[in-house]
């Protein structure tokens, strides 16, 4: 039986699609994640798991399943990993699927090398392969008659599902029997192990993230499941998804742990319980590869192979880039390997993390590769001039074309663009400066990048208190195709030379683009040297279409009392829309547009709703469960108001208010409320911005609300910084391990120099960097 290769390169590849190499590679490497994380607390029960360890996120040194006697392990897979690699190996070895080599593959694996746990079942079968003394494809009945209906077989599948990634779902169902044959000939466990192969490919096909369907993905794989079981099942999740997509704050969502119990036993030794548990983390939070391996692992029961089986699939859909460095530099060194050693451009996406993580993280990912990078995006304002520091560090990155910077420090922009000229790829650039800048030099910086051909600013100017040039002689050319200012950028003046070049003659575009980016414009003034190439149309032709068409009023469009201002705006496509701003006084049910594809809201004024809800308004205009981010400004949520509102908004990443009142509520009462411990349980919010802070009692109630917090940046009491502080910097405050960044807003720039000895004085820190920022001090650790 043949194959496809195991890595082979994807085509008509298109801007969101991610390579095939990098899916086959994630569902590996990820498949290997989720065995490690799960490997320390196989068999615990969830609570358990939440007593010893809070929310589990990395492996912990604690002896596993089945080699107990060899004490604490950590960093180290387990038999489940072990198996998946003697398949895949067997497929690399013969350029196909050949039973008998499998099975002898597997039984290798396991009598040679380090003990992984197997248990005394899976033994027996390996070593009748070993012996010889009977066919192999009946070595599976040698304990069970019927065949065992274990996970086994279905946790290793992965490999035959990259390789059969093309066949036919009979084609692909024969090879998964005949792959797991000599050890599992249950029906329903080869039914999940042919479900779980399913879904890895269809996870591949996907061709992107936002393209994924989880109930037509569920639809599909019931369809092909064989067993009534295995249907039942899907059917549940089915129903179970269904009833979450229309959950309100009085129909709460059934929590992981729920479903586990739903699906049969909770420690999901079944094939056909281990399975659908893996299938509903995905569906459910599949926008967020490392929130599903945590999960995964939280919910308790055989964690390793649930986590190693949702690692299958995640890593399917989105590749291997996005994988933590705290996991994937405490991978077995085979694959490390592997990684260190190939060839390919790879893209870094430093999201905000500690710092600890982040030393880690530079020493093990950028510092080998960089010369393999090819797209560097960082999110923090404090490590960029930490990779930059030096002209022989950032020439070493030799094949870098695009480089995103955002929360960057103005001040160590000079420096940084500077070195940017001498790399010979390097061709965009996107910056969003944290701080205010005084003048504008930096443009002219920005244009002596000869090969830059794209470039997007956001800044911010504290004082403009007098006009500023940015001057460029005919001589001195930028090659920018696409500028891009989002900022404070007050244009009274624009000169512009241009050699032959007629697209900026387009008399139109310059319109729309002054009209709505440049309203402080008084004197545009273009010079063109060239030729007309298009005969019906001469010079004078073009100045008169400038002339006569900057006559036109601007307009507007805007809410006000729920009438839309632009009469033709319900003929208008929205579903290109990722950010909608709601500007307007009132808002009602009638005439509301809907953005089906919005992830991030601004509130920017307060709106009343008149005929029903706030949250039944907001869903009729964007579906909140995709909401990952939320700005409100002018317009306030009581705190009760807040916790009525996160669970419509279940996928809520970052939350920015303007004011949270808790006058006239009992702290106690409603933080022992049901809907309270819901929220508190299962929202993901990691970055809060809180604008006024009123006590220590306040931070504690937030805290406790938000347990996942990484990223706080709040208004204090100034009476009550050092209690607030110590509280959130406490060791043993559990609801804050996650936290690694704290910004204190409007504070005194004397208060930088008090942080450092408070903290020195009550042993609160030992490595972490302060900086102080538009009169916001910034704590990292």
């Amino acid at each position: 039986m043949k194959c496809c290769g195991l890595f082979t390169r994807s085509v008509n590849k298109t801007k969101t699609t991610i390579d095939l190499n990098d899916r086959c590679i994630g569902c590996l490497l990820c498949h290997m994640i989720g065995d490690q994380l799960g490997a320390g607390v196989e068999g615990y029960s969830a609570a358990k798991i939440k007593s010893e360890y809070g929310t589990l996120c990395d492996d912990v040194a604690a002896p596993h399943m089945g080699v107990e006697e060899l004490g604490p392990r950590i960093h180290m897979y387990t038999d489940d990993t072990n198996s998946m690699l003697a398949l895949a190996h067997s497929l690399v070895t013969n350029r196909g699927l050949k039973p008998k080599h499998a099975a002898q593959s597997y039984a290798q694996f396991w009598s040679t090398g380090v003990k992984r746990g197997y248990p005394e079942s899976a033994q027996a079968s390996m070593q009748c392969v070993l012996d010889g003394q009977i066919d192999y494809r009946e070595c599976g009945r040698i304990n069970f008659p019927d065949g065992s209906f274990a996970n086994g077989g279905a946790v290793r599948i992965a490999p035959i599902a990259l390789s059969f990634r093309n066949a036919s779902d009979s084609q692909l169902y024969e090879a998964v029997r005949m792959a797991i044959i000599s050890s599992h000939v249950h029906p329903e466990s080869i039914d999940g192990a042919f479900v779980l192969a399913k879904a890895i490919i269809l996870a591949l096909r996907c061709n992107s993230v936002e393209s994924f369907d989880p109930l037509k993905y569920f639809r599909v794989l019931k369809t092909i499941a064989r067993t009534r079981t295995m249907k039942n099942q899907i059917k549940l999740l089915i129903g179970l998804h269904t009833a979450q997509s229309k959950k309100t704050s009085a129909n709460i969502q059934k929590t992981d742990i729920d479903v586990v119990q739903a699906l049969g036993n909770t420690f999901q030794l079944k094939a056909i319980e281990a399975v659908p548990c893996a299938l509903w983390i995905v569906c459910t939070g599949y926008r967020e590869p490392e929130e599903c391996l945590v999960r995964g692992v939280n919910m308790g029961g055989d964690t390793d192979t649930v986590a190693a089986i949702i690692g299958d699939i995640i890593g399917a859909l989105h590749g291997w880039k996005w994988i933590p460095a705290r996991w994937i530099f405490n991978l077995n060194k085979r694959f490390n390997n592997f990684l260190n050693d190939s060839n390919f451009l790879i893209k870094i996406n430093i999201l905000p993390m500690s710092k600890s993580n982040f030393e880690s993280y530079k020493k093990n990912i950028v510092t080998p590769n960089r010369q393999r990078i090819n797209i560097f995006r960082l999110s923090n304002q404090f490590i960029a001039e930490n990779i930059f520091s030096s002209p022989n560090i950032i020439l070493r990155f030799i094949n870098l074309e695009i480089l995103i910077l955002e929360n960057i420090d103005a001040k160590y922009l000079d420096k940084i663009i500077n070195y940017l000229i001498d790399l010979p790829k390097f061709h965009s650039l996107n910056l969003s400066i944290v701080d205010y800048i005084q003048t504008l030099d930096l443009f002219v910086q920005i244009f002596r990048l000869s090969r830059l051909k794209y470039c997007k600013i956001i800044y911010q100017r504290k004082i403009i208190q007098q006009s500023s040039s940015i001057k460029r002689n005919k001589y001195s050319r930028s090659p920018i195709q696409c500028l891009i200012i989002n900022g404070d950028f007050p244009l009274k003046i624009l000169r512009l030379t241009t050699f032959f070049d007629e697209a900026y003659l387009n008399a139109k575009r310059w319109e729309e683009l002054i009209l709505s980016s440049m309203p402080n414009l008084r004197i545009f003034d273009i010079y063109h040297e060239g030729s007309i190439r298009n005969n019906d149309l001469t010079y004078h032709d073009i100045i008169n279409q400038f002339n006569s068409s900057f006559c036109r009023k601007d307009f507007t469009f805007y809410w006000k009392s729920a009438k839309q201002i632009c009469s033709n705006i319900s003929e208008m496509n929205f579903n290109s829309v990722n950010h909608l701003y709601v500007y307007g006084e009132y808002a009602t049910q009638n005439d509301i547009n809907y953005f089906p594809n919005v992830t991030q809201l601004a509130i920017q004024h307060y709106f009343e709703a008149l005929d029903n809800s706030i949250i039944k308004i907001l869903n009729r205009m964007i579906p909140l469960k995709q909401l990952t981010k939320l700005v409100t400004e002018h317009f306030n949520f009581s705190f009760e108001e807040l916790v009525k509102f996160l669970p419509s908004t279940p996928n809520l990443c970052t939350l920015k208010l303007n004011y949270l009142s808790v006058k006239n509520i009992n702290l106690n009462l409603i933080k022992e409320s049901k809907i309270f411990q819901y929220v508190s349980n299962t929202n993901k919010i990691k970055n809060l911005d809180f604008r006024d802070c009123d006590s220590l009692n306040q931070v504690q109630l937030i805290v406790n609300l938000f347990p996942r917090l990484e990223s706080l940046k709040i208004g204090m009491n100034k009476k009550e910084i050092e209690q607030i502080i110590k509280f959130l910097l406490s060791k043993s405050n559990i609801k804050t391990q996650h936290l690694f960044l704290l910004c204190i807003s409007n504070v005194a720039r004397i208060y930088p120099k008090r942080l450092k000895v408070f903290i020195k004085s009550e042993s609160l820190l030992q490595d972490y960097r302060v900086e102080y920022l538009n009169e916001d001090l910034y704590l990292w650790w």
